[in-house]
């Protein structure tokens, strides 16, 4: 794998007009909503969603993918934040 493939990005948030009106806001509200609104609530939510926990979330669920793959060491090692946050260990399935 060369380091094109390493730096290929994943989008991780994407949300659309459908996407509000079909949790439940009223389509005649959805419909003002701007592309600058629009920009603006994904701003929001980055700010509120991708902050020093969604680094560990990361971990964890990649961690998760592993250990699927059979790739993952025996037990999945998360930070003391993640295991508190968890409430317990995952051990992997062998």
């Amino acid at each position: 794998m060369d380091s094109l493939d390493w730096s290929r990005k994943f989008t991780v948030l994407s949300i659309s007009r459908l996407d509000l009106n079909s949790l439940g806001i009223q389509a005649d509200q959805v419909s003002t909503l701007t592309d600058a609104d629009m920009e603006r609530i994904a701003d929001i939510l980055i700010a509120h969603h991708f902050d020093h926990e969604f680094e560990e979330e990361v971990v964890f669920t990649a961690q998760l993918v592993l250990a699927e793959k059979g790739s993952a060491h025996e037990y999945i090692v998360l930070t003391d934040a993640t295991e508190q946050a968890r409430g317990e260990r995952y051990e992997t399935l062998d």
